[in-house]
């Protein structure tokens, strides 16, 4: 999903198209369309906001590009977005759990993971965003007292072939559960309030990754 959404004088406007080939071709087209359905322009904006990942790779690139240049074009701040901690976010917001546990598949048998804990003002990461096999991140959920945690994600689609010392601290699983452009624009403003934006040159993809294998047509 590529999605676009405006907010402007308390309503919010939004774009959404499937498929991954479009994303390119339509991404300015759908910024252009939000904007005129306002009456605003480019000029008229305050806050830019971009899922800055982990994801797909050139799914990545196309959306943190243009905020990139949108930012260096109007010299204005930027709130960078994790997708997991979105998916736990936008959870939070219907479904309520001690904690939020995010996986995602990732390439080569390997998952992003993230775990969130809730608190009085939202969501905590407990330790970092990671990227690797099951064994390797989804251990620290034995920790947890059993049935204590919601998750979230379509990593969780292979959970019958996790450890049992996972499985029993899940309390619900939610695979396809799809993060709304309202819990995303709430976070924004959070982390804006929080003083956690970026300038221009900081707007970048995060892959978790540092060496990443390209695979060559042909």
């Amino acid at each position: 999903l590529c999605t676009v959404v405006l907010e402007h004088r308390g309503k919010r406007i939004s774009r959404q198209i499937e498929g991954a080939r479009n994303h390119g071709r339509r991404l300015l087209a759908m910024i252009d369309e939000v904007l005129s359905d306002a009456g605003c322009t480019v000029a008229d904006l305050e806050l830019l906001a971009v899922v800055s990942g982990p994801g797909s790779f050139t799914g990545l690139r196309v959306g943190v590009s243009v905020m990139q240049g949108l930012a260096l074009a109007l010299e204005l701040p930027t709130v960078l977005v994790s997708s997991l901690e979105w998916q736990a976010f936008s959870l939070s917001r219907s479904q309520e759990a001690s904690a939020y546990a995010v996986c995602l598949k990732a390439r080569d048998r390997e998952y992003y993971f993230a775990l969130y804990s809730r608190n009085d003002t939202g969501l905590s990461l407990l330790g970092s965003e990671s990227v690797g096999t099951v064994q390797n991140l989804l251990s620290r959920l034995a920790d947890y007292p059993p049935a204590s945690v919601l998750a979230a994600g379509d990593g969780w689609l292979d959970i019958d072939g996790f450890p049992a010392t996972i499985k029993s601290s899940v309390v619900g699983v939610v695979p396809d559960h799809v993060p709304d452009a309202a819990s995303l624009c709430e976070l924004a403003r959070i982390k804006s309030s929080a003083g956690e934006t970026v300038p221009a040159e900081r707007v970048l993809p995060s892959y978790l990754k540092e060496n990443l294998p390209y695979r060559k047509s042909g």
